[in-house]
């Protein structure tokens, strides 16, 4: 049956190839404004759709997709077109925090290229690869150019491709949006030190806490002089979010989609009360779980959850700051500061992607994770 279903996908592949290569700059200009008005027209119903699946509030996906629609339009399409064909099959594996963002626009800069697309169901949102399906036959696009697939990250589909197959495909540069897709999971870090105005960092860390909720587990490392007044600040951010009905307006935080997260986040939460290491947790209802703030660095033994949890460390030396942003692994930093030093030690000490600086300026769908030269965001 494997077999079957990877030949029928070949010969699809094949056929899709044959049918992009050669197609004008007229052909992509309209399939640009077809996708565009697609989401356009059904915003608020692939909204209800993608809120009611993965707890992510409506109105920030509502958000999302119109910046999607700005994004998709943006997109340079060259006049000569020969020069951008990358052959081959390329895969995304788009993620939960933008999961309309970070499926549309590498999707269309792909297709773009000449390339058919493997989409990968993501296991906490399916829908959004659904409303892909949904929406090819509208916009006229024949059967193989897209195709969805469950997420299997032991398949080789390197072997069935063969060495045209690209994972993860850097290509998009030439076409002048300079992004690709990046993994599920990743590991966000801030920093907050020096002579800052706290009051401005903790909120941000909030907002982006709301808006991003699959990057929950998040870590935040604060200067020791400021560290009490942060965690206070902390919380009373903390305790204004409302978390309640995905598709309500009120709504900045949505529930713990999968019982196997909450579970384990109830059990972590659970052992930092014991060791008294639980600054603030105000319950759970259903799969409403509040933010819970742990004063800990454990997140590097902890298992990963899709769950609010804030890990808040004091941090005695910027030294000791660095060195725990490399035993966490993180891959992107914020780092709030007026202090060069650490920005370049940051820089130059950590396997940070991406760095950003006094702001949260990088999105999910920016990061790239087989970029060789970093950057830093100011």
């Amino acid at each position: 049956m494997e077999n079957c279903r990877t030949e029928s996908l070949r010969r699809s592949s094949i056929y899709a190839a044959d049918f992009l290569y050669g197609k004008d700059q007229g052909f992509f200009i309209e399939l640009r404004e077809r996708i565009s008005n697609y989401l356009d027209r059904n915003v608020d119903r692939i909204s209800i759709e993608i809120a009611s699946e993965t707890g992510k509030p409506f109105k920030y996906i509502r958000e999302e997709i119109l910046q999607t629609i700005r994004e998709i339009k943006s997109i340079r399409i060259p006049e000569d077109l020969h020069e951008f064909v990358k052959p081959g099959v390329s895969a995304l594996n788009y993620n939960c925090n933008d999961p309309v963002l970070s499926l549309f626009v590498p999707l269309f800069a792909t297709i773009l290229q000449g390339s058919p697309v493997l989409v990968f169901a993501n296991p906490y949102n399916f829908v959004s690869a659904h409303i892909i399906i949904s929406m090819l036959s509208e916009i006229g696009l024949p059967e193989g150019v897209v195709n969805v697939i469950p997420f299997k990250p032991n398949f080789n589909y390197a072997y069935l491709y063969g060495e045209n197959f690209s994972y993860f495909q850097d290509t998009y540069d030439g076409l002048g949006i300079n992004r690709i897709i990046q993994s599920e999971r990743h590991k966000p870090a801030t920093v907050l030190w020096g002579d800052i105005d706290p009051d401005s960092a903790v909120s941000e860390f909030t907002k982006r806490l709301v808006r991003m909720p699959f990057s929950n587990e998040q870590l935040l490392v604060v200067d020791r002089r400021m560290f009490e007044y942060v965690l206070n600040r902390l919380k009373e951010e903390l305790s204004r979010i409302v978390v309640g009905d995905p598709a309500d307006g009120a709504t900045d935080l949505g529930p713990v989609t999968k019982d196997e997260d909450l579970m384990e986040a109830l059990s972590i939460v659970g052992k930092y009360r014991v060791e008294r290491l639980l600054a603030m947790f105000r319950g759970v209802e259903g799969n409403l779980m509040k933010p819970a703030i742990i004063l800990t660095d454990d997140v590097v033994k902890d298992p990963f959850v899709h769950a609010p949890l804030v890990y808040l460390v004091n941090s005695a030396s910027v030294e000791d700051a660095v060195n725990l942003i490399n035993e966490v692994e993180a891959d992107r930093c914020a780092l709030f500061s007026d202090d060069s030093k650490l920005l370049k030690m940051l820089y130059g000490r950590t396997a940070c992607k991406e760095i950003s600086f006094n702001s949260y300026m990088y999105k999910d769908y920016l990061f790239k994770p087989f970029l060789v030269k970093r950057k830093i965001l100011m």
